[in-house]
């Protein structure tokens, strides 16, 4: 039971970790898209 709990535990926090590295990717993405459509405005 310990060691299912345990194993269970570790599982979480790896979903937790995968889900914070998705959402800073998808910030940096939409960081990016953002700064590339005000250098076009600026460019034209």
């Amino acid at each position: 039971m310990a060691k299912s709990k345990g194993l269970e535990g570790a599982a979480l926090r790896l979903k937790n970790k995968n889900n914070e590295n998705n959402n800073t990717i998808y910030l940096n993405l939409t960081i990016n898209i953002l700064l590339n459509i005000n250098y076009y405005i600026f460019i034209f």
